[in-house]
């Protein structure tokens, strides 16, 4: 071989290409291997499934136009929970695909771009944080920590979190590495994130107030800020010379801050506030910012939240304090239905005396008639230079200086929902015109997040969601029958005049039922019917129906307990004792309707089939609540071993128990109101299946509103209003959808839960009337391994102590279910309807 072809050998030995190499890993150990090898090119995959406590060190060197990347094996089926955290250090480093969820650290950063060195030109994408919060709120660490240089954040999705703590934050170096750090934030999807009630809750922050004097050049654009409420600095700028650009801050009880630092620019956002109370737009301090061409609509906020404020400086302000304004160009910018549109000199005092200085309003468009003052000035705004503003409200707030003119801008709707001025008015080419439309959760996030909450089968695929389809009359197959009235009580004896007892003529008329084939109606028509007895009704196809909740009242004076029931209905015998008394036999047991089937021949069937109540009111007397397991009897209705019954359009006033179902199935509550004194229970099921309790209202202090207990399983509790939940235990799954719990201002339990049962919450909304200024977490009781959470929102944020194979989605998620009805969807897919 000639030395020629030895060298062209060698040469082209040294540039053939190297294939890529694609490593699965499944542990951590595996990961750190994979990453101790990689080269320009490869990517490392990790294979699906959930990753509990993964402390993942991705330090490597790729190069430029060849990363290395870690990746999901699919894109959101990569789950990091417990004290999971992820660090980047390298340069030309991707992360794509992964989902930190319902974990907790003790310090430190969820994702952090630093190791031993920080990251360059690195990314992190199509990824989500959520719900990664610790049990003690107060503690405080970030979701997302962004060093070094030339870093981009994008397409990501972060909700939920409770805890202290900005949720991203860039860090700028100290010197003598302070070099700015031109990194990039778009495309993400910050979601809801309830009120922290203290510092620490920004959304965003870029800098710290040590390094504000610094550079970060840092653009944040064509992200979505919906319901970001963690205080009000939504972003939080504390460094110079970054951008914030075609952003969406939607229904965001807070503002965009330039807190420290100069030369920002805040262009073509949208700031839309629906007239939710302290929505915000801009709150402006320091030095040469440009607002401009911004659209701020319906906004509710007032001082810091306005939606453009200007704040008054400090001399010789320290670096963590109050620069003066100056030099602030605000041009082009739209106001409709602000409230507060334009406050001037915010935070004016004995110390912040410095006015802002070298003011340009030029071009804005201001309309709005909410009754404010369009400019609220605190110092005199001499020193501001209007020109070419055309302004329309209540009134102006300021004497009228030239570069104002006070006129309807004739605004008409244009694209994107856009008021803009008229082409022919006099406002026309002023104000706002963005060249992006406003965001909607479609446009930003991960691709594969859409609507994570399967109705089927959830991210952990080992838990597949019970069949509640089964619930209610014949399994939600047809709905319950309607025949007429057979017999009405008045032709045997009962008059309804609200003077005389009605009970003998109630029970004429029950015998008479008992004795006519087919389907019988007892009929009770308008009037106030007093009784003194127990109705036993103990047949099938029976109806007892009035003539409507508010137009038949049937008053009851006497408890069970002092009824001689014994013989008649085998009182539950109960020796055990409560405050030294007896308990009562009455707790869970016995009505003064009472459904059953009963004297049958030896071999046959006990259930009574299809039996109904409904259209009427029943009221007790208002005598004190006796105390729980120490009840009078005051219970209602109680259905024993019913079949294929139902029970609609019934109101119940003043009761222990309102309605309790004994070794019942297939049962359907639905349109039932609990009112009056507070009473054991609303609703009860004990050792009951298949039951559907719809659209229930518990308007009274019961302590347990709706509740299970014994071998009670595959009910459902829907769409309904009441004070908590009590699940007692229940061997089978229950599921609890569609409801708005009612909390109370001392954050206890509003789901009380005895022995870790199975069971589903799905949809559920909690509403605090009265909530104090500093908000701690809810806490929702022992929940354990079995339960499944998927869409919880609250006044307050939401904290479970959960057993540790529980599954949690969407808490604290503000928004609706795609699938906002489980037991809906189910049904119509076994009918064939979906």
């Amino acid at each position: 071989m000639t030395r020629l072809s030895i060298l062209l050998a060698v040469g082209l030995a040294t540039i053939a290409p190297v294939t890529p190499e694609n490593t699965l890993v499944r542990t951590v150990d595996e990961f750190r291997e994979a990453v101790r090898h990689a080269q320009p090119g490869d990517t490392i995959t990790m294979a699906n499934g959930i990753w509990r406590d993964a402390n993942l060190v991705f330090d490597a060197d790729g190069a430029e136009g060849d990363s290395i990347t870690v990746r999901a094996e699919t894109p959101g089926d990569v789950i990091l929970t417990g004290q999971s955290r992820l660090r980047i250090g390298g340069q030309y480093l991707k992360v794509e695909g992964l989902w930190f969820h319902r974990g907790a650290l003790d310090r430190g950063h969820v994702i952090a771009f630093r190791t031993d060195r920080a990251a360059r030109h690195s990314r992190i994408t199509n990824c989500a944080v959520t719900e990664f919060n610790p049990d003690n709120w107060l503690l405080q660490y970030k979701w997302v920590s962004v060093y070094g240089t030339h870093n981009r954040v994008d397409h990501c999705y972060f909700a939920g979190k409770t805890h202290d703590g900005a949720t991203l934050v860039v860090w700028l170096a100290d010197p003598p590495d302070d070099e700015p750090n031109y990194h990039r934030i778009d495309h993400n999807h910050f979601g809801h994130r309830p009120e922290l009630g203290k510092n620490g809750g920004e959304t965003i922050r870029i800098g710290t107030s040590s390094r504000s004097m610094q550079d970060s050049y840092t653009v944040v654009e064509h992200n979505l800020f919906e319901r970001t409420n963690g205080e009000h600095e939504i972003i939080s700028n504390k460094s110079g010379h970054n951008t914030y650009q075609h952003n969406t801050f939607l229904e965001a009880q807070g503002a965009l801050t330039l807190r420290h630092g100069n030369n920002a620019t805040i262009r073509e956002n949208w700031f839309l506030g629906r007239g939710k109370p302290g929505t915000g737009g801009v709150r402006v301090i320091g030095e040469d910012h440009l607002v401009t061409h911004n659209y701020f609509s319906e906004l509710e906020g007032d001082s810091s939240r306005a939606s453009l404020s200007v704040m008054n400086g400090i001399p010789n302000s320290p670096l963590n304090r109050y620069f003066q304004v100056k030099r602030p160009v605000i041009t082009q910018n739209t106001f409709v239905g602000t409230r507060v549109s334009i406050l001037f000199g915010l935070g004016a005092d004995g110390e912040k005396t410095l006015l802002p200085e070298d003011v340009l309003f030029g071009q804005n468009v201001i309309f709005t008639e909410n009754g404010k003052s369009v400019v609220t000035a605190y110092v005199s705004a001499d020193d501001v230079t209007w020109s070419e503003n055309v302004f329309y409200g209540t009134q102006l707030g300021i004497q009228s200086p030239p570069g104002i003119r006070w006129e309807n801008p004739e605004l008409i709707s244009g694209p994107y929902g856009l008021q803009y001025p008229s082409p022919e008015g006099t406002a026309s080419g002023k104000g706002a015109s963005p060249t992006y439309p406003p965001l909607s959760p479609p446009d930003v996030g991960p691709s594969w997040w859409g609507q994570p909450w399967d109705p089927e089968v959830l991210v952990d695929s080992a838990r597949v969601l019970p069949d509640f389809s089964y619930a209610g009359y014949k399994g939600g197959e047809e709905p319950p029958p309607n025949p007429d009235v057979t017999l009405d009580v008045t032709d045997y004896g009962a008059t309804g005049d609200d003077m005389n007892d009605d009970t003998e003529g109630f029970k004429r008329a029950i015998q008479a039922a008992h004795k006519q084939e087919g389907w019988v109606v007892i009929g009770i028509p308008k009037g106030r019917f007093h009784l003194s007895d127990v109705m036993l009704l103990e047949r099938d196809s029976l109806i007892v129906r009035g003539s409507g909740v508010s137009e038949t009242v049937i008053s009851i004076e006497k408890p069970l307990g002092s009824l001689d029931v014994a013989g008649e209905f085998s009182e539950p015998s109960d020796t055990s004792r409560v405050q030294g008394r007896v308990a009562s036999p009455y707790s869970n047991w016995g009505g003064m309707f009472w459904f059953r089937r009963s004297r049958m021949p030896a071999g046959e069937s006990h259930t009574s089939i299809e039996v109904g109540m409904e259209h009427l009111s029943i009221e007790f007397n208002s005598v004190p609540y006796g105390g729980h397991h120490l009840e009078d009897g005051y219970n209602a209705v109680y259905f024993e071993g019913v079949r294929n019954g139902w029970m609609r359009d019934v109101e119940i006033k003043n009761a222990d128990a309102g309605i309790i179902l004994n070794m019942a199935s297939q049962v359907t509550l639905e349109n039932i109101l609990i009112a009056g004194r507070g009473g054991h229970y609303g609703i009860h099921t004990q050792d009951s299946k298949h039951i559907l309790i719809e659209n229930i209202r518990v308007h009274s202090n019961t302590l347990h509103p709706v509740g299970c207990a014994g071998d009670s399983g595959y009910n459902v509790v829907t769409a309904s209003s009441i004070g908590h939940i009590y699940d007692a235990g229940c061997a089978e799954p229950n599921l609890y959808e569609g409801l708005t719990v009612r909390g109370d201002s001392m954050g206890r339990p509003i789901l009380d839960v005895e022995f870790y049962s199975p069971l589903v919450l799905w949809n559920i909304k909690i509403h605090y009337d009265h909530v104090r200024a500093v908000r701690p977490p809810v806490y929702l009781g022992a929940l354990g391994d079995r339960v499944t959470v998927v869409g919880l929102s609250s006044d307050l944020p939401v904290r479970m102590n959960s057993g540790a194979g529980g599954y949690y989605e969407g808490t604290n998620w503000p928004g609706e279910l795609t699938v906002p009805s489980l037991y809906q969807y189910q049904l119509g897919k076994r009918l064939g309807e979906i």
